[in-house]
């Protein structure tokens, strides 16, 4: 990638780094390089590059935009944060777990998770619809408050829908996941005024910049306004005129409103020079956009002319199929690689039919539906072992590991674990060594309680980050047979100022030089002091890791054996709205209260135990009752899986995963199909590709985990040389070389849904994203009948388009 000389237009963007900005930047005049070139500029002016936050819509776009940064400004690019909108906000609640009560280790489902938990719950039969009708009805409830009517069945109430809703939501807690629609509505929960992350946040960043914020709705513009408003430097980049995620909530209108009261030193500007596509193409997107906006873009001056626009007309849907298959060939012959031509539709019915004759004329195609890579069975069936790994909660995921290979668990077995899931138990603890060992997941807590010896405890960090932070206050209780007989309360001096994790603990600088004290002394003591207790906290996990890495780094052994995690007892066996340690000390009047002091959240924290461990204690015998009868089958696979969990922060995620798939017998189970193994062969590539040599094995195996939930399919389709054919939707921040457009006629597109409705503007804006795809070629075509009975009229789009710019065939 080479640098460019900026235009005039993209320069004063460029070197404008100290206030917002709205940018109408047309199609192909180069938003990307000017972001990226204003982010290095914003950096060369002392901007610190991790104050630096990039938005973008797919993750295609965020690695185009590090590569720049990078190319720009070698130095510091790495610092800069660059997300999608759901790996920002899935960023933002993992740091601000603890605050939001919420397991730092969750997992993140997709809608075929999300709707194999709703069937789980036996949601269709209470209300006679689809898992994936409730799954869309219950997330515009959560994002939105609307009670969305299904498009088939019957019609719901809203006291319904709260009730599924709430059904829904109290079993994605026990599985400790989140679901997409949760990651926005957390993040913009948290910060709303007086909300648990809203001060730390908003003075995150100095500059933060949205690309593609046409399809931003107004809950995820109110997210990043919110990094930006104490710097006020935002700004929001995109073409308004190709908004096309109406359906889904983007207003931008809407959006431009607020932005200019919320930030009011904005300004305004715009690119229109198309540096991208020829002549003939930017002529044609200026024409169809000329009828929703004043703002078009224009040719660039070294632009070619170009081919004309080929317009064609068969008698029949699979005749206007057959003419694309035949056109392709003839394309590929002269030297366009497949993967260069988009056969971008309105629907995915059209789709669908062009992909049969492309198949069929044995042309290599893949389109989006067929590639969804990471929802492939021998794909999920790879990850759930690796997301089970890091949360042992995750009954998804071990269901999908009982199923592939045949593991001799039926249905009888499971029925009886299901039966006794009133007492307490989960699947997930058939899977634990020490819940089979002991006959009880919780026998050892609960012996530790009554005969022996646990270690309360808690710790204040200047991060989340167990590579980066530091542990700076480390507190515990020692608990024998129930009663308290020593306390642990040091303060440790950091590697560096605790900066604004004050306003978390208010553990200032200057109080540390004074009281606190080396590392490894407090660590060594702390280690001693453990002995053989069991470790127990609220969100422990975050705590464990802390700890783990710290004594790492001072060369102190530390195993964390058995431990126990109040956040987990309490969502089991309590049924409240909130279970932040606060909210709980609150709704169960306990006489301490947590203060984000270590000592504090420990006496608090200890406390809870005591009036959870009755509740526990209830269910024992049916518990034990039912690992006793289950212990046998399950006994291997939880040996496999404590195996394999003892070697996470020993092997590399892509090596991991080729011994899970060799000692699971994944590999043996799918050895007689080669689609299968060809998929697990590029999950393994994908592994290896993609890890990050800077972090140790277990932060890179989380990376990994979260790539893979976060991914979007779209961001994968031209790994191999095929045509894509694809919706209009999909293809949105793609580009081609050749773009054919079919089933152009009334009724199909502009349809007969938005055409009743009149959404027509909303039409002419997917026909623009459609046709400004292409840079060299661009074919669109009609068919005279889909049936002897059913005659077509060619779009009124085509009307559009200049007549010096095409020619006509058929």
């Amino acid at each position: 990638m080479q640098p460019i000389r900026p235009t005039d237009a993209q320069r004063k963007f460029i070197e404008c780094v100290d206030r917002s900005i709205l940018l109408h930047a047309c199609v192909g005049t180069g938003k990307t390089f000017a972001l990226a070139n204003r982010a290095a500029e914003a950096i060369r002016r002392g901007i610190l590059a991790e104050r630096i936050l990039c938005v973008t819509f797919t993750n295609r776009a965020a690695e185009e935009m590090r590569q720049r940064i990078e190319l720009y400004c070698p130095a510091d690019s790495h610092k800069v944060v660059t997300r999608t909108f759901h790996s920002l906000c899935a960023w933002i609640i993992r740091q601000g777990a603890v605050k939001l009560g919420i397991p730092q280790d969750f997992c993140i489902i997709d809608e075929d998770d999300a709707q194999d938990i709703i069937d789980d719950l036996k949601l269709p039969k209470l209300v006679h619809l689809s898992a994936s009708t409730i799954y869309y009805v219950l997330e515009a409830y959560k994002l939105y408050g609307r009670v969305v009517p299904p498009e088939e069945g019957p019609a719901l109430q809203r006291s319904t829908v709260e009730r599924l809703y709430a059904l829904y939501h109290r079993e994605l807690a026990a599985y400790k996941a989140l679901d997409f629609s949760d990651l926005i509505l957390l993040t913009h929960r948290a910060f709303k005024p007086n909300g648990p992350l809203a001060d730390e946040w908003s003075t995150r960043f100095d500059l933060v910049q949205v690309d593609e914020m046409q399809d931003t709705t107004l809950m995820e513009y109110e997210v990043v306004a919110h990094l930006a408003r104490k710097a006020q430097n935002l700004v929001l980049a995109g073409d308004f005129d190709q908004t096309i995620y109406e359906w889904r909530g983007s207003v931008p209108e809407t959006v431009i409103d607020r932005f200019r009261q919320d930030f009011p030193r904005q300004e305004y500007m715009t690119f229109v020079e198309n540096h991208r596509a020829t002549e003939t193409l930017v002529r044609a997107a200026g024409s169809v956009v000329s009828a929703l906006s004043k703002t078009a873009p224009r040719p660039a001056k070294a632009a070619t002319k170009g081919d004309p626009i080929m317009i064609h007309s068969a008698p029949d849907e699979r005749s206007e199929a057959g003419w694309i298959a035949q056109e392709i060939k003839r394309l590929r012959r002269r030297g366009v690689p497949y993967k260069d031509i988009g056969v971008l539709c309105r629907s995915n019915k059209r789709a669908r039919a062009v992909s049969g004759v492309l198949e069929a004329e044995q042309v290599p195609h893949i389109t989006v539906e067929a590639y969804e890579f990471f929802r492939r069975q021998e794909v999920k069936d790879c990850m759930a072992r690796l997301r089970f790994l890091l949360n042992s909660e995750d009954r998804v995921s071990a269901r999908r590991i009982l199923q592939r290979p045949a593991s001799g668990v039926g249905d009888a077995t499971m029925k009886r674990i299901e039966d006794a899931g009133k007492s307490g138990l989960r699947l997930t603890d058939l899977f634990s060594l020490s819940a089979l060992d002991y006959g009880d997941p919780f026998e050892l807590v609960l012996n530790a309680v009554q005969h022996s010896t646990l270690i309360v405890f808690d710790c204040e960090t200047t991060g989340i980050d167990p590579l980066e932070d530091d542990i700076i206050e480390l507190a515990a209780y020692k608990i024998h047979k129930g009663a308290l007989v020593d306390t642990f309360h040091r303060y440790l001096k950091p590697r560096k100022p605790v900066g604004r994790s004050v306003y978390v603990h208010g553990i200032t600088d200057a109080f540390l030089t004074e009281n606190g004290e080396k590392p490894r002394d407090v660590l060594r003591d702390f280690v001693d002091f453990i002995g053989g207790g069991i470790l127990v906290g609220h969100n422990v996990v975050f705590d464990i890791r802390m700890l783990e890495s710290a004594c790492s780094r001072n060369e102190i052994a530390f195993v964390r054996d058995n431990y126990a995690d109040t956040l987990s007892l309490a969502r089991r066996f309590m049924e409240t709205n909130s279970y932040k340690l606060g909210d709980l000390a609150e709704r169960l009047s306990l006489s301490h209260r947590p203060t984000h002091r270590a000592i504090d959240d420990v006496a608090t924290t200890w406390e809870l135990l005591k009036y959870l461990v009755p509740r526990i204690e209830r269910g024992a015998a049916e518990r034990r009752r039912t690992v006793q009868a289950a212990a046998h089958v399950f006994r291997p696979l939880a040996e496999q899986i404590d195996r394999w969990r003892s070697l996470m922060t020993e092997l590399r995620p892509y090596q991991l995963l080729d011994l899970i798939l060799e000692e699971s017998g994944l590999f043996d189970y799918y050895r007689r199909e080669e689609n299968r193994l060809r998929n697990i062969d590029e999950l393994r590539n994908t592994a290896r590709e993609i890890d990050d040599r800077k972090l140790p094995p277990l932060q890179a195996l989380e990376a990994f985990v979260s790539f893979a939930a976060l991914v979007r399919n779209i961001d994968r389709i031209d790994r191999q040389d095929r045509v894509a054919v694809i919706t209009i939707h999909q293809a949105k921040g793609l580009e081609f070389d050749v773009v054919f457009m079919p089933g152009l006629v009334h009724y199909e597109f502009p349809n007969y849904g938005a055409m009743r409705e009149g959404r027509i503007d909303e039409e002419t804006r997917i026909f623009y994203v459609g046709l400004t795809r292409a840079k060299q070629k661009l074919y669109m075509s009609w068919h005279a009948t889909a049936s002897p009975q059913k005659r077509r009229e060619p779009s009124q789009f085509l009307r559009l388009l200049p007549r010096d710019i095409v020619v006509r065939s058929g």
